[in-house]
């Protein structure tokens, strides 16, 4: 999917401002111009008169007028720049100066998305993901097995959590790689041990593809939720711009190609909550969208705070991983 319509729309009013823009500098410059070489302002009524008689020539399969008229096109075209320099102007004054000369700001060269749009594109989605610039730091590349130790084992798994964490990075890996393909993934383990990290690996990869992503903490969440469904709708002084921003980040729960909700635990659990939380997961599966999760909880607390169902949908549906070992901020402190 990439962009949402929303995103589309946001970027090409970009666009659309920058032509905006372009065109009322031009007009500006053209009647200072004009004022200062009245010569100039003939010419380019000549040059319009001209471009009419081609066209009409053309229609007509008037050949030998057709080459007449052009030649006094671009003898016009010779006169104006002439000028234009004799008189210490730059020869494209007259010409509407794009911010990227490859699109004309339209976003599309040839009909394929221009190099400022991608640009524009990965910005936007940076933004709208709630990360900011953090995955500059977090990603696949920074991600950092040292931390985790290799000389003890996890009784229920046999694994050191170096192992696990080969195993949880692999497996992010392999998930963004075959992305979109309909995946889920549940990372759970205890406190520190770089769920979050994790998380961020994946957003970074799959935004830098142009994919659209949503990150939330179960925080967020649960407030944009209880924000769209008793707040802004029914509040009378609710600004209609405001109402619509909720909406939209509403929306997006649903929409975008991927939804990573991050520590998600039993502090802001309530029916509504775990109602609402059966809901995305369960529109999304359907829908074919990937969610990926994170949380300190066990499994069988898992179970027990969000309902059999919804746990019997995540297993049915998640790949699971685990994490373990000691809290990665605090072995980063004692090493500095």
């Amino acid at each position: 999917m990439g962009l949402t319509n929303e995103q589309y729309d946001s970027i090409m009013r970009i666009y659309s401002q920058r032509q905006l823009k372009a065109e009322r500098e031009v007009e500006q410059r053209r009647e200072e111009a004009y004022s200062a070489i009245p010569r100039l302002r003939e010419i380019n009524e000549e040059i319009a008169s001209t471009s009419v008689r081609e066209v009409r020539a053309r229609l007509s399969g008037n050949g030998s007028s057709k080459t007449d008229l052009k030649k006094i096109h671009d003898g016009l075209m010779e006169e104006q720049r002439a000028l234009l320099l004799s008189n210490g102007y730059p020869e494209d004054y007259l010409e509407p100066h794009y911010e990227c000369s490859l699109c004309h700001d339209t976003g599309y060269v040839n009909n394929q998305k221009c190099t400022c749009f991608r640009k524009l594109e990965l910005e936007l989605l940076y933004r709208d993901s709630n990360l900011g610039r953090i995955m500059e730091d977090e990603n696949f590349d920074t991600f950092r097995l040292d931390f985790y130790r290799d000389d003890v084992t996890n009784e229920s798994s046999g694994m050191t959590p170096r192992d696990e964490a080969e195993a949880a990075l692999r497996a992010a890996k392999s998930f963004t790689a075959s992305f979109p393909a309909s995946e889920n993934l549940l990372i759970y383990g205890d406190v520190g041990v770089g769920k979050t990290f994790l998380t961020h690996c994946i957003a970074a990869d799959l935004i830098s593809r142009a994919f659209s992503v949503v990150y939330m903490t179960a925080y967020e969440l649960s407030d944009t939720l209880g924000r769209y469904k008793f707040g802004s709708r029914n509040d009378p002084g609710q600004d209609r711009e405001s109402v619509q921003e909720i909406k939209q980040a509403h929306d997006n729960v649903f929409s975008c190609d991927l939804l990573i909700i991050d520590d998600l635990g039993a502090a802001l659990v309530n029916n509504f909550v775990t109602s609402e939380f059966f809901l995305i997961i369960n529109e999304r599966i359907s829908d074919g969208k990937s969610t990926v999760v994170s949380t300190n909880l066990s499994l069988e607390r898992f179970r027990d705070v969000f309902s059999e169902r919804t746990f019997s949908r995540i297993m049915g549906s998640y790949k699971l991983i685990h994490m373990s070992g000691d809290d990665i901020r605090i072995r980063k402190k004692l090493s500095v």
